[in-house]
């Protein structure tokens, strides 16, 4: 069972404790999901977990890094998507705009769900990256530039943050398809002083971290993914191979 749900309403609970069940259980047949240092999540306090983000499914797979509602940061038109609008609305998904669309009572609305013990699901590149350049090298993260949404908000509620490496799932629905899905949640990092330089500097060591995790992913599972010509898997691979 999910934990912390008692903070939704009693709709919403039975909507994110259904996604929860019904995309683990998906993400274990379809993509042999492995979720690794969970553990590493603090229990109570406020939280903000941060990710890499490669594919569209990563949204459904991060929440898995904890057993604790999680409240994802999604664009703000994501809520006008026919029915996983309505779905990640009822889940308590924080909606953003971007550019011109951005309001500071969105990073407000933020900051109290830290404030108030909640736990915070970021993409700190602020938005999926090339999918294709990550099906041309799979093995590397191909982070695109980390956005400062994470260390502001870290920096302004003093809440730790748990950097997340998301892998495995560049090829997902296609021919080929390797079950090598993995979560998986690195030490948390202690939020950053409100000067720019430190801000930064926590965002590079974000980088760093996340970077090595999703290394770790691939070095230890031993990955498998198709070629992009033949749609056959490449041979296993090891550290000093990629």
């Amino acid at each position: 069972m999910v934990r912390d749900l008692e903070k939704l309403s009693s709709l919403d609970q039975a909507v994110y404790q259904s996604m929860y069940t019904t995309f683990r259980f998906l993400g274990k047949v379809i993509a042999g999901l492995e979720v690794t240092g969970s553990e590493k999540v603090p229990r109570e306090e406020g939280v903000i977990l941060a990710a890499n983000h490669r594919h569209w499914v990563d949204i459904f797979m991060l929440p898995f890094a904890t057993d604790r509602q999680v409240s994802m940061i999604a664009k703000k038109d994501t809520r006008d998507t026919p029915i996983m609008g309505w779905l990640f609305e009822h889940c308590g998904t924080i909606f953003m705009g971007r550019g011109h669309d951005y309001k500071r009572e969105e990073q407000r609305i933020i900051e109290a769900r830290v404030l108030n013990g909640g736990v915070l699901g970021y993409f700190f590149e602020g938005t999926r990256a090339d999918t294709t350049r990550h099906r041309q090298n799979p093995y590397t993260i191909n982070l695109g530039e980390a956005q400062e949404g994470v260390a502001l908000t870290a920096a302004r509620t003093n809440a730790p943050t748990n950097p997340v490496a998301i892998s495995g799932f560049d090829f997902l629905f296609r021919p080929g398809h390797q079950r090598t899905g993995r979560v998986n949640i690195g030490e948390p990092i202690e939020a950053p002083k409100k000067s720019s330089s430190s801000k930064e500097a926590f965002t590079e060591e974000l980088v760093r971290r996340t970077t090595d995790l999703f290394n770790q992913s691939i070095e230890e599972r031993g990955i498998v993914i198709p070629r992009l010509d033949t749609g056959q898997p490449l041979e296993d691979i090891g550290a000093t191979d990629r």
